[in-house]
């Protein structure tokens, strides 16, 4: 199991991610320690106006891009330019146009909305309706949780009970926690690869 949307890094959060069996974390525009129990990956998280404005952001070095949107024009002419949208379920209708125009790019379903806000009931049936979209989308979910400090990193049976409960089915929930974070992980190292040339072409 994978969470890719922190914003800090400390020993104790890393010694609770081992004990809980995760397998990579990405930190999102925070350095990283020079030793680590578990794999770490460097995020760039953007909010950018528009298209161009991303493609500014997304010209430094970094791992991983995780875009935040609110907006369906930004959602659209952005989604394939980054690994991860993080869409506001809560004031952006995400629908079969939006989810069509995402491209490779992960969907974020951000659990934290339920399990540490006051506004669970919202995000839940926000969640809820979600799900059904990116099914019949064929978008690729990744889950995460967002914590805030260490002790807010849940177990993959915590996980899996909570996305089952908004509607995964069980197969859904192995991919959404573990089959699509580490394809992006491995997507990742491809990447770091010297036969790696862009993202259409690797050489032999």
């Amino acid at each position: 199991m994978f969470d890719f949307h922190l914003h800090f890094v400390s020993r104790e959060l890393l010694s609770n991610a081992k004990s809980l069996g995760y397998s990579g974390l990405g930190i999102v525009n925070a350095p990283l320690p020079e030793q680590s129990p578990v794999p770490l990956f460097r995020g760039l998280e953007i909010s950018p106006k528009n298209a161009q404005d991303a493609r500014r952001f997304l010209s430094g070095s970094f791992d991983f891009s995780l875009m935040h949107s609110s907006s369906v024009e930004l959602a659209r002419s952005c989604g394939k330019l980054v690994d991860i949208l993080a869409l506001d379920f809560n004031n952006l209708v995400y629908d079969p146009v939006i989810a069509a125009g995402i491209g490779d790019a992960f969907v974020e379903f951000d659990l934290s909305s339920i399990i540490f806000s006051d506004r669970r009931m919202q995000a839940m049936s926000n969640l809820a309706k979600a799900v059904e979209i990116a099914r019949k989308s064929d978008n690729r979910i990744i889950v995460s949780l967002r914590p805030k400090n260490e002790w807010q990193l849940r177990s993959l049976s915590d996980m899996r009970d909570l996305v089952e409960f908004l509607g995964f089915s069980r197969s859904e929930s192995k991919e959404a926690l573990i089959a699509n974070p580490k394809a992006l992980a491995e997507l990742i190292s491809v990447r770091k690869s010297k036969a790696y040339v862009s993202k259409d072409v690797k050489l032999a």
